[in-house]
């Protein structure tokens, strides 16, 4: 227990002007240890995530069907000159 509060003190002592952040990284570390609400935690990150990719691969398909569109059109030889 000496050792884990050693590692604390040395985490906490650059924030010690800023007790907000204390208080901040003393609930990650509750929130951390504590499996029920890191079993809630996850499924909520991997569902950001994979909205995140799906919202890029989207962006990507419709700039590329854009971009395909007034190739179409002409554009490109337009832009050539």
């Amino acid at each position: 227990m000496r050792v884990l509060q050693k590692v604390k003190d040395k985490m906490t002592m650059p924030l010690k002007d800023h007790p907000e952040l204390i208080k901040a990284y003393e609930q990650y570390q509750v929130f951390n240890h504590d499996e029920r609400l890191r079993a809630l935690y996850e499924p909520q990150q991997i569902f950001l995530h994979d909205n995140a990719t799906d919202l890029e691969a989207a962006f990507k398909r419709d700039v590329k069907k854009a971009v395909m569109k007034y190739v179409k059109k002409g554009v490109y030889e337009w832009l050539k000159h």
